[in-house]
Formats: structure tokens, sequence, C-alpha cells
């Protein structure tokens, strides 16, 4: 497995989509390569924030926050969702 495979596998693996054969590829690459290693505890990290974001998505916005930044942004997510 090369780190790009594993970059492309992260997200199955956490949520525990891989076989048990690809689970056990996946360790090796791991052992062998701390670059991967920090790369999974990063992205664990990050996923972690984002669910602590979502979860607090019902907020007000901070009022300092422009409005024309939130505006930006709504029309941003939107036009990905297209």
């Amino acid at each position: 497995m090369t780190c790009r495979e594993f970059a492309e596998f992260i997200a199955d693996y956490l949520a525990g989509e891989l076989s048990d054969a690809q689970i056990a590829v996946f360790e090796r690459h791991m052992a062998l390569c701390s670059d991967c290693v920090n790369y999974l505890t990063t992205y664990r990290q990050t996923v972690e924030i984002e669910q602590q974001l979502f979860a607090r998505a019902e907020q007000e916005v901070p009022p300092t926050i422009p409005e024309d930044l939130i505006t930006a942004i709504i029309d941003a997510r939107r036009r990905q969702a297209e």
C-alpha cells in the first residue's frame, strides 16, 4: 500500500468498512510509515472537531461575524450541493 492509497482508505478504516484483509494491509502500512500514522492522528482530530462543530450547529452565529461573510459561505455551500 502506498501513502496515497492509505489516505484514500482512511474514512473507510475509521468507519469500520474495510474487510479484514484490507485492515491488515492498512495496519501493516502504519507499522512501516510514521508519516501516515501522524496523518491518521490529525485526520481523527479533524473529524472530532468537525463533529463538535456540527453538534453546536443550532447555536446562533456570533454578532461579530459580518453578514456578507455569512451570506458568501451559505451561497458557496449551495453551489457545492448542486
